[in-house]
């Protein structure tokens, strides 16, 4: 920073004072007058005249390396992270040893990763007595990079070094919990458990713990477990909207909707108050919406789906369920407009082409039905919904006149899913169109043995 920039931020700090008027313009200054000065402004929070304070305390003792320090400190205390790294790094040269710990956590917040795990190393064989928490650090700047290994083999020796240092059991809980968080990134939720547990034991009163260990039990499908831990969770933190909008995506999974309708509720109603809580919000509504739509309440459900759009509207799920409550209520054009948004956002999305093409096909436009069921079969040619598809493909080929076509569509479809009894039968009606009543027999012999019964599009 240039001296210009510096006094500015002096001349605000001060509040205008000149720091000579201070008390020192009846003696020859000294850098322990702005020293003791910057104690008041750091405690005032005017960490910007505490930084003018500091400069001049440097200018007249340049060779103090904790005055660099404290500079530093005031510097990321108003987010100039690279002045703070270099007073930092000047300290280090005036021989200051102690803090590469805290430059390393500088470099970690500018993304800096090679020089943050350098510096935590540095601090680690430079005091090894108290590596557990540089350890730990050096751990999560591991796993920003993306080297697992690395990352839980910190964690591990940070759990060992943690019993010899004073506020050792906090420092081993959360070596256990970053542990955990990594074994679950890593689909391994039984030692994630085991690891969130340990660290309960040490740290009960940590919402967090609970949360994650409830992540991992519901991803183990233990469902019971899940839901007490988000109950432990949130009488620790009744304002843990995460909390609530999980425990209502279990309730949801067991049936219980009106407690995961309730928890979702309570999920909105907070997440107004955390930090990401629009992302909470969004998918609390989403859910909620799915849970009304399955209750046959469209109109709720296409009023949560629309919020939670306004809240994210990148997300191609929340436009494909909307569209498909628009076709519920029978609004074709909402439908339409709502899957071709989740086709903008997804071009891969075959079941929003599957069902537009469905869409379009109750509209009487045949030509984009069978467009768009064409492209859904062209990205998923064995997927779940391919043999629906291909039968609404020969539907429409039948009704065309394209027979042939018909045929060649439901063949498909009998092929991927050969108990499609309306397949057979449709199959059948087209081997009559064409003259081959001897197939046609055949085909809609076995849609009776089948079961068949008449239906429009699939």
């Amino acid at each position: 920073m240039n001296s210009t920039n510096i006094a500015e931020q002096g001349t605000k700090g001060f509040h205008g004072a000149n720091p000579h008027s201070v008390g020192l313009a009846q003696r020859e200054e000294s850098a322990a007058d702005y020293i003791e000065l910057t104690e008041s402004l750091c405690d005032a929070g005017d960490y910007a005249g505490a930084i003018l304070a500091y400069t001049r305390a440097i200018e007249l003792d340049p060779d103090d390396a904790s005055v660099y320090y404290s500079r530093g400190s005031a510097f990321q205390k108003t987010d100039q992270i690279d002045l703070a790294i270099a007073d930092y790094s000047k300290a280090i040269e005036l021989g200051l040893s102690g803090v590469y710990f805290g430059r390393a956590g500088f470099y970690h917040a500018r993304g800096d990763l090679d020089r943050a795990a350098a510096d935590y190393s540095m601090a680690i064989s430079l005091e090894a007595s108290l590596a557990a928490l540089p350890l730990i650090n050096r751990g999560n700047v591991f796993i920003d990079m993306g080297d697992y290994s690395s990352g839980i083999a910190d964690y591990t020796e940070a759990i060992r070094f943690g019993c010899d240092v004073t506020g050792g059991s906090a420092i081993i809980a959360s070596a256990h919990h970053n542990r955990g968080v990594t074994y679950r990134e890593l689909r391994d939720n039984d030692k994630a458990i085991a690891d969130f547990t340990q660290a309960i034991w040490l740290n009960p009163s940590s919402h967090q713990y609970f949360f994650d260990r409830g992540n991992a039990y519901y991803e183990n499908g233990d469902y019971g477990r899940a839901v007490s831990d988000y109950t432990h969770a949130i009488t620790i933190e009744p304002n843990n909207a995460k909390a609530y909008c999980n425990r209502g995506s279990i309730y949801g999974e067991m049936g219980d909707l009106d407690n995961a309708i309730a928890d979702w509720g309570e999920a909105i109603r907070l997440g107004c108050d955390v930090t990401g809580g629009s992302a909470v919000i969004a998918r609390a509504h989403y859910n909620r919406g799915v849970t009304y739509r399955e209750l046959g309440d469209n109109d709720k459900a296409i009023a949560d789906f629309t919020q939670a759009i306004w809240l994210n509207p990148s997300d191609h799920q929340c436009f494909y369920d909307r569209g498909n409550a628009y076709s519920d209520i029978g609004d074709c054009d909402r439908a339409i407009s709502d899957y071709t948004h989740a086709i903008t956002i997804e071009p891969n999305n075959a079941k929003a082409y599957c069902n537009r093409g469905s869409v379009h096909a109750e509209m009487g436009d045949l030509d984009n039905a069978i467009a768009d069921w064409g492209e859904a079969i062209r990205l998923e040619p064995n997927g779940a919904d391919s043999p629906e598809v291909h039968l609404n493909l020969g539907l429409a080929h039948s009704e065309r006149g394209n027979h042939e076509l018909a045929i060649a569509s439901l063949s498909e479809a009998i092929e991927l899913d050969p108990k499609l009894d309306r397949a057979w039968h449709n199959r059948g009606l087209a081997y009559q169109q064409i003259g081959d009543l001897a197939s046609a027999s055949a085909d809609l012999a076995m849609a009776g043995k089948l079961g068949y019964y008449s239906q429009s599009w699939a």
